[in-house]
């Protein structure tokens, strides 16, 4: 993928993507993957779970909004496997 059409930041939460919302509408994507990692669920907050998937939906409403046209693709955080 053409690196103009990533946005990557380390650290992104849920949360600061928000504020990418402009940015990623300006590239008027078909398609919008999103990945953001662990950080959402190490947020020193009470419940980081219900926390992050605050932000997740304000996200997602968000872009539905700004690009009713667009595909949104969430994607899993990948984990390291465990070690024996």
């Amino acid at each position: 993928m053409d690196d103009s059409r990533v946005i990557s930041n380390a650290g992104a939460t849920a949360q600061l993507a928000i504020e990418e919302v402009d940015q990623i509408v300006n590239k008027k994507p078909q398609d919008i993957f999103i990945m953001l990692g662990s950080d959402d669920i190490l947020m020193p907050v009470d419940n980081p779970t219900e926390h992050s998937m605050t932000h997740y939906t304000k996200l997602i409403e968000k872009l539905k909004e700004k690009l009713p046209n667009a595909r949104l693709h969430v994607l899993s955080v990948p984990l390291r496997p465990k070690k024996p």
